[in-house]
């Protein structure tokens, strides 16, 4: 992923999925830390910035004090219940003063860097974090991205191994130096102006074009190699939330390499480019406009599989007003699959709306019969009319 990527994920992931922090991995001075802030600084959202150099739970969740508290209790007195309150210490935490802007902003980014650096009893406090969201007493809201930078793992930095349970907690994205988006910034974006000692007045923002043409002959020297890379493997969390970022509209907001890169951090590079031909196949596609339209299709066994689970996925919401159809997908399909399909919808087949209408007769009848093969089969029996 080069810096532009990154910045368009992670603005997408700000407007429409905040669900899981992002892990991003590269090289030193790469980026990883500024790139999400002048996004922060142009969309007018806070940035707040803890480094994991040196950090305590202190500097995440704030300092402890003791606090009253009005506790409700339940009493019986001559045989009736009487209410009241007591009061109960109880042991709170004053937020660091950085988390204030916390409040009141319906958006915005924390940002931990070197995030494997952490020392071993905050590490605890950050995994509380990215599963519940909550610093001591702070609520992270629903509109707040967590961002998670890491160095890699090589003879170039005194870091750790990152814990695989956080890792896996993560969308992890490797971030790479991009010459062509390095000149763009360097030439349009750069924000340190040249101080003219005469007059004390800024005489430039751009870097020389001088400076922009040497690392254009050197190149290759901004390309660090990373020894050990930060693999995300898929896992049945990861699935869950490709389906949420399909959901959040990611297939319609990137183009089909930017989508890959996107579920690749979530599932691992393979699975993340299988998902996104499964989900962006024009033939799957074709076939899913014939079937809502109750046409008739042929197709592969593995091709069907993946038709049903779309198909699915349109329908589920309210079956019965697409019966039509589905009884028309189902004669589509071959006999090892219709199961599939009555699975999926036999818990409707208990109401009384679905009994009575003739679309979904010949489905409850299938269910049937396969409940009746499966009960024979687990009893070691041969089902009436089953040959052998």
């Amino acid at each position: 992923m080069h810096p532009g990527q990154y910045a368009a994920i992670s603005e997408f992931l700000l407007d429409r999925y905040t669900n899981v922090p992002t892990l991003y991995y590269g090289a030193s001075g790469i980026g990883k830390t500024q790139i999400i802030e002048d996004l922060c600084k142009k969309r007018g959202i806070p940035f707040v910035y803890f480094n994991a150099t040196g950090m305590e739970p202190a500097d995440l969740i704030g300092l402890p004090y003791k606090d009253e508290m009005d506790v409700p209790t339940l009493t019986i007195e001559n045989g009736k219940e009487v209410r009241g309150t007591r009061k109960m210490t109880v042991m709170r935490h004053m937020p660091p003063a950085k988390l204030a802007m916390v409040e009141g902003a319906p958006k915005g980014v924390i940002c931990i860097d070197e995030v494997n650096r952490l020392e071993q009893q905050v590490r605890h406090t950050v995994m509380q974090f990215l599963d519940r969201r909550e610093l001591g007493e702070v609520n992270l809201p629903p509109g707040w991205l967590i961002v998670l930078t890491a160095n890699p793992s090589d003879s170039d930095y005194q870091v750790d191994e990152l814990d695989i349970a956080l890792r896996r907690r993560c969308m992890v994205f490797k971030l790479e130096f991009d010459l062509n988006m390095w000149v763009e910034w360097a030439t349009t974006d750069y924000r340190s102006p040249v101080i003219d000692p005469h007059t004390g007045q800024p005489v430039g923002t751009a870097l020389s074009a001088r400076i922009i043409a040497a690392v254009r002959r050197t190149a290759k020297a901004f390309r660090w190699e990373i020894e050990n890379e930060i693999p995300q493997k898929p896992t049945a969390f990861g699935a869950k939330v490709c389906s949420e970022l399909y959901h959040a509209g990611a297939m319609e907001h990137f183009d089909a390499e930017m989508t890959t890169i996107l579920f690749g951090g979530v599932v691992g590079p393979e699975v993340g480019q299988a998902i996104v031909k499964s989900l962006s196949d024009e033939k799957i596609q074709a076939m899913l406009e014939k079937a809502m339209k109750g046409e008739k299709f042929e197709a592969t066994h593995d091709v069907m599989i993946d038709l049903l689970d779309l198909f699915w996925e349109k329908v589920s919401a309210s079956p019965k007003k697409y019966g039509p159809q589905i009884m028309n997908f189902y004669k589509c399909l071959g006999q090892d699959i219709r199961a599939v399909l009555v699975k999926r919808i036999y818990p409707f087949f208990s109401k009384k709306e679905y009994i009575a209408d003739p679309n979904f007769q010949e489905l409850a009848k299938e269910w049937r019969e396969w409940c009746v093969k499966m009960m024979y089969k687990l009893k070691g029996l041969r089902a009436p009319g089953q040959t052998v």
